[in-house]
């Protein structure tokens, strides 16, 4: 019965301990950094680079191979390109705009990200896939 009573008797005192507490607004300190203080590092890291990031829009003309448009690069296509016969895929987010001819194209395929997140494709001034 004694320790039912004890235990009682805490959940009280630590109920009554949290309600007392009020915290501090604001916190503030001064430093006082001594001459031979010497930061200490948080850590260290070895970082290995990886090819370099490429513009999907200067293909080298005519293509040796098909080719992937990024539409988040924004292509604005004012050279003209031979395909040579191979695939355009013009994929993700963003836009693709030409305003010369890219000629002998086998298919062009357009593919958005999902129903909401399209590339948009704009053939200006005459330019567009023969």
């Amino acid at each position: 019965m004694k320790k039912i009573i004890l235990i009682g008797l805490m959940g009280i005192l630590i109920l009554s301990m949290v309600y007392a507490y009020t915290p501090v607004p604001y916190f503030s300190a001064n430093l006082t950094l001594t001459a031979d203080y010497t930061p200490v590092p948080y850590f260290s890291a070895n970082l290995t680079l990886g090819e370099a990031i490429t513009d999907s829009c200067s293909p080298s003309s005519p293509l040796s191979a098909d080719h992937i448009f990024e539409c988040r690069d924004r292509c604005n296509i004012t050279s003209e390109i031979d395909a040579g016969g191979n695939n355009i895929l013009i994929n993700g987010t963003g836009t693709f705009t030409t305003t010369v001819n890219i000629t002998n194209v086998g298919d062009v395929t357009m593919i958005g990200e999902d129903s909401s997140n399209i590339c948009e494709v704009y053939c200006l001034e005459g330019g567009c896939f023969v």
